[in-house]
């Protein structure tokens, strides 16, 4: 069974009904090879692209009712993406930003890391990168002026070490930002050496991962677009902790996008190109400065793709799977996500308004039917929870059609242009 032959079911399927699929869903496909057909290929094919129909106008009609000015959808079935449409000025098939829903991008990136050994969940965050850092007074301030409108003398949080008596302790490094045209006196170009705080080293990757860290959100941080992963990590470091309770926040996302950068020695980007991505066979994929928590660009068709990491019985992850990854109140990683079991599910939504823009993303999948869907739309503040309603009806609906050969015959012929 293949992608290509369940998106031919469909094509025949649409011959004798009013809403044809969509050009973007009809794109020249391989050409279907019969003689590797498995016994049942064709039944379950049909049965497969029967509810992938189903479910492309429950998400036509749900669009139309809400209003929407652009929608993308794509479903995963038994490990195929089996329906991917679009409504409206949007496109399933171009790259596009998701916000939140990014972060489970970074949660399958790290759960990757511990898949190949060079990452634990138990992991502290001293192990990762070390006791001591080094920064430049001059980035200092500036990341400082990023506080506004609420300055707060970040400065006065640490204590400079003395150099001579780390000097054979490795430190991590915060980039200094470089600010052509601009002359900085020397004593603010020369870097300090400063301990990490001690309740950050002692923060494991499970904590980080699921938000139980206590890292704090309200840093005023600006402009999301302008500020780099590393000055947005350097305001967590000197911020302050605020209990080990579960509290949802972005910032927690982010630390554990520095892990991956520290771990793998690339850019975020790369990193999760090569961990995640590539293995898919999906390379159109790109990470602006929220990339960790909400500034990851796939396609909807390829955010579908990339959840079959979701499905347990693929075994891609292998050990490292959805079993063993970590849980607080209810939260995985980068997803909500039920206790494992047959009848495990997972969703995240995505909410987005900056300067004119806005638009929301919700991804679903539940695994005792192997089915899941994502959904990119705008404006946001829509009601999503209709169309998970009647998609999971159709997901589990077990009064489908049987295949009729004789009408598969006859809609070849239409397909063929015979009478």
């Amino acid at each position: 069974m293949s992608e290509e032959l369940i998106a031919a079911m469909s094509q025949l399927l649409t011959l004798d009904t009013a809403r044809r699929l969509p050009k973007s869903a009809t794109k020249t496909r391989k050409a279907l090879n019969f003689e590797k057909l498995k016994p049942g290929d064709l039944q379950q094919s049909f049965e497969i692209a029967t509810r992938a129909s189903k479910m492309r106008e429950a998400f036509q009609d749900w669009a139309e009712d809400q209003g929407l000015e652009g929608a993308s959808f794509a479903v995963l079935r038994r490990g195929n993406v089996v329906a991917v449409t679009s409504y409206g000025n949007e496109s399933a098939r171009a790259r596009n930003e998701f916000a939140s829903c990014s972060k489970l991008v970074t949660g399958l990136a790290a759960a990757q890391l511990v898949r190949a050994g060079k990452l634990k969940w138990t992991t502290t965050m001293e192990e990762i990168f070390g006791r001591i850092f080094r920064i430049q007074l001059r980035h200092l301030r500036e990341i400082t002026q990023l506080r506004e409108p609420q300055l707060v003398d970040i400065a006065s949080r640490y204590k400079p070490l003395d150099a001579t008596k780390v000097a054979k302790e490795k430190a991590f490094e915060f980039k200094a930002i470089v600010r052509p045209g601009r002359v900085t006196p020397r004593s603010l170009v020369v870097p300090v050496i400063v301990e990490f705080p001690e309740w950050f080293r002692k923060l494991t990757v499970t904590q980080v991962m699921t938000h139980t860290s206590g890292i704090r959100g309200d840093l005023g941080e600006g402009n999301p677009y302008d500020i780099s992963i590393d000055d947005r990590f350097a305001l967590i470091v000197f911020s302050k902790q605020e209990g080990t309770h579960f509290s949802y926040e972005n910032n927690n996302t982010l630390v554990v996008g520095k892990i991956i950068e520290q771990i793998t020695g690339k850019s975020y980007r790369d990193a999760v190109l090569d961990l995640v991505l590539k293995p898919l066979g999906i390379s159109d994929f790109d990470a602006d400065n929220r990339g960790p928590y909400a500034g990851c660009w796939l396609s909807t068709e390829n955010y579908a793709r990339m959840m079959r990491y979701l499905d347990r019985d693929l075994g891609l992850m292998g050990e490292a799977g959805p079993d063993s990854w970590p849980r607080a109140s209810g939260y995985s990683i980068g997803t909500f996500m039920s206790a494992p079991s047959a009848t495990y599910d997972t969703n995240h939504s995505g909410a987005w308004t900056w300067n004119g823009a806005s638009l929301g993303a919700f991804q679903q999948y539940w695994h005792d039917v192997r089915t899941g869907y994502f959904v990119r739309y705008s404006p946001l503040g829509v009601d999503v929870g209709p169309l998970s309603q009647k998609l999971r009806e159709i997901a589990t609906d077990t009064s489908l059609p049987a295949l009729d050969f004789t009408t598969l015959l006859d809609r070849l012929k239409k397909a063929g242009g015979s009478t």
